[in-house]
């Protein structure tokens, strides 16, 4: 019984007392970051508090990790990270932090719950060690899932504004730079124009620039996009026309897609139909097989 009280408390202030010495930032200063993932840490600080209070232990701890020569997990990591948008500002080395930080916050309830619940604190905290290390990944793949689809679904719309202003005479960065200046702040495809835009001043041919865009957002529309500027590139074919195609075929798969996924809900909604069909057969025929069973029917 005392080890029921009081195994749950002294093991989450054990475990507490033990992270916050060994993780204690000391000296840590915020380095000034530029582009996108500068304004997603800055965002963060200023909006999130949890966050706000977590980043010198996150920055503690990804100096620590910078150390260990994981090459292939950071370089796959690192493209999620580009691919996601840099949420929350991350490098690689506060991404894996974040895993650790959050694995040993979960090894700490799971423990605690465990201890209090049947006694003993080490399958609870195996079990949330785990299930906090994959917390980050699965948020990460679908910020990776919600940036891809919200950045489709916003450039046909970015591309019929190009193409009009370069049928006004605007050359093609030129248009870019308009369209851009009517987006959000935040907006993911303005980060991604943006890039494609820098890579124009630093010399990069069109071509260069188009394709950096299919590898950072790696969905089939993008890239048919891409390839087929790239190809009216070559032939010579006026970029406003092609621009203007292109922006009604997305729209075209746009609605394609969406035709489908109502089809697709239509099938599905017949499973949890006859679940609930089922339960109603069992509320009113249950009764009378159970009084048959007993021989009370009749």
């Amino acid at each position: 019984m005392m080890t029921l009280v009081f195994g749950g408390p002294v093991f989450t202030a054990a475990c507490s007392a033990l992270v916050l010495f060994g993780l204690w930032p000391h000296g840590l200063a915020l380095e000034e970051l530029t582009g996108e993932r500068g304004e997603r840490r800055r965002a963060a600080l200023d909006e999130t508090p949890w966050f706000r209070l977590l980043d010198p232990f996150i920055r503690s701890i990804a100096r620590e990790i910078e150390r260990i020569p994981l090459a292939n997990l950071k370089e796959t990591i690192r493209t999620k990270l580009v691919i996601a948008g840099h949420p929350l500002g991350l490098d690689v080395n506060e991404y894996l932090s974040l895993n650790v930080f959050s694995a040993a916050s979960c090894l700490i309830v799971g423990g605690s719950f465990a201890a209090l619940s049947v006694g003993s604190a080490g399958s609870g905290a195996v079990l949330g060690a785990i299930v906090g290390a994959a917390i980050p990944w699965f948020k990460l793949d679908e910020t990776i899932r919600r940036r891809i689809r919200t950045i489709c679904r916003r450039l046909p719309h970015a591309i019929d504004l190009a193409s009009l202003a370069m049928q006004a005479g605007v050359d093609f960065p030129g248009a870019l730079r308009q369209v851009t200046d009517r987006m959000g702040k935040r907006e993911p495809l303005r980060f991604e124009l943006h890039h494609i835009l820098r890579k124009l001043d630093l010399g990069h041919s069109r071509k260069s620039a188009l394709s950096d865009l299919s590898t950072r957002v790696p969905d089939s529309a993008i890239r048919q996009f891409v390839a087929a500027v790239v190809q009216a590139e070559k032939q010579g074919t006026p970029l406003a026309k092609v621009l203007s195609i292109q922006a009604g075929v997305m729209r075209s798969r746009r609605t394609q897609a969406a035709e489908q996924a109502a089809a697709r809900a239509a099938v599905l909604i017949l499973g949890p139909l006859m679940l609930i069909f089922a339960c109603v057969f069992v509320v009113l025929l249950g009764p009378f097989v159970i009084k048959w069973l007993r021989g009370e029917l009749f």
